[in-house]
């Protein structure tokens, strides 16, 4: 079987390289990739996998209207919070001023304007060159957010078999390009189930397949006893930074500031670990914690171009195992950490606003809402002083209900299960 990968983000997506290496051993395995992109995807070259350059994008007036268009006018998924929060990040990690400007323009115009245009109307409006290669492909595999639109437009127009894997657990929630015309892969029955809802995808288009990051769990799991060794020889919270919007990272300071100082009144032995956020560029804006007497930052695990190796994922499951408690705003972790031995939390206090950009809407996205706040209120802190009672509580035991929900919702695989079921 040819199967071809649509990629996107690459170098950040360990995962999505050793599912690509995977099937590689028995299969001829394709990557496609942005132009753009091609110095980070080479980077991560292997053995035995073809690479291509997707050749599609063409900027005749009537291809650019379309765009225009679309982008102004496009259908949101119905948690248009998270759409809003995801687009309100991607500008404010932009580094030119009249870029950023534009941005901002752009998303007060979507607020404001009618929503008249789904991705569809968009894939049928555009005209491809057909210049990429892909005669010899039997089964395409593409991943949320789509890489290219003119690419996706093409292989429809050609009836080719088309599988898109949804990344994400809040991708349903954020992102705008779901065509009705391919089919889905997914976590759970719970993302299934929000790709209909918020998407507009019918159910029978929507298989079950697991998540190909918990991979790095399943490993996890099986090999710990005699492969991860214990970072830290002390008792210890783990915080992970979850907040990538340079204007919302100071107010989570704030907030970890605050916890940082209540571990530190009940506990003076107890320390207080800091993962920052990995895709945040500024992370000079942690330096302040470092003056708290009981707070440690692990920043050692970023590479130069903000990608993470292996070590270091196993490093981070390592350091959720070994603490006392995770604690977290809003962030994947927050449910990887369910399937250690030790409970989750996501803290819901700190916010002085609801409105528009605030720690509270992000602390309140559609997933968090969803999967974790409404899960189990035991594992919500909505106060300082419930975080407190948790410190001091001899029974840790009745903090793990979130870690058994969490467990029944989303499957662990290893690589090559989930690997061999995406064309099986």
């Amino acid at each position: 079987m040819t199967i071809g990968f649509v990629v996107s983000f690459f170098d950040f997506r360990n995962d999505v390289r050793k599912m690509i290496q995977i099937l590689s051993y028995e299969n001829k395995v394709v990557v496609f990739y942005k132009p753009a992109d091609e110095e980070k995807v080479l980077n991560y070259k292997m053995p035995k996998v073809e690479y291509r350059p997707i050749l599609e994008r063409n900027r005749r007036i009537r291809n650019v209207l379309a765009e225009q268009f679309f982008l102004y006018f496009k259908k949101l998924p119905k948690s248009r919070n998270n759409y809003f929060l995801m687009e309100l990040f991607k500008i404010s990690n932009l580094q030119n001023r009249h870029t950023k400007r534009k941005g901002k323009f752009i998303l007060k115009m979507q607020y404001i304007l009618p929503r008249l245009v789904h991705y569809d109307q968009l894939l049928n409006w555009l005209q491809p060159l057909c210049k990429t290669e892909i005669k010899d492909i039997d089964r395409f595999i593409l991943f949320t957010e789509i890489a290219d639109d003119y690419f996706l437009s093409r292989l429809i127009r050609e009836k080719k078999d088309i599988v898109t894997y949804v990344y994400s657990w809040d991708h349903p929630c954020k992102h705008t390009r779901f065509s009705k015309q391919v089919k889905y892969l997914c976590w759970s029955e719970g993302i299934k189930n929000d790709i209909v809802e918020l998407q507009g995808i019918d159910a029978d288009r929507i298989k079950i397949k697991g998540a190909s990051q918990f991979g790095y769990i399943n490993e996890f799991l099986t090999k710990k006893q005699v492969s991860f060794q214990r970072t830290y020889p002390f008792e210890y919270v783990y915080f992970g930074c979850a907040i990538g919007i340079k204007e919302l990272v100071p107010n989570e300071i704030k907030v970890i500031r605050q916890l940082a100082e209540a571990s530190f009144k009940i506990d003076t032995d107890l320390k207080f670990v800091i993962r920052p956020y990995p895709n945040l560029e500024q992370w000079n804006l942690y330096e302040e914690l470092r003056k708290l007497p009981n707070v440690i930052l692990d920043d050692s695990f970023r590479n130069k171009d903000l990608s993470i190796n292996d070590a270091d994922i196993y490093s981070k499951l390592e350091k959720i195992q070994n603490s006392k408690a995770f604690l977290h705003l809003g962030t994947t972790l927050g449910i990887e950490a369910c399937f250690t031995n030790k409970p989750s939390f996501i803290v819901d206090f700190g916010f002085e606003n609801k409105k528009g950009l605030s720690l509270y809407a992000f602390i309140h996205q559609y997933q968090n809402e969803k999967y974790l706040l409404s899960a189990s209120k035991k594992n919500t802190f909505k106060s300082l002083e419930e975080y407190r009672h948790f410190l001091v509580s001899d029974n840790q035991e009745e903090y793990l209900s979130i870690n058994d929900i969490v467990k029944k919702e989303f499957p662990v695989k290893s690589f090559t299960e989930f690997s061999r079921s995406l064309i099986s």
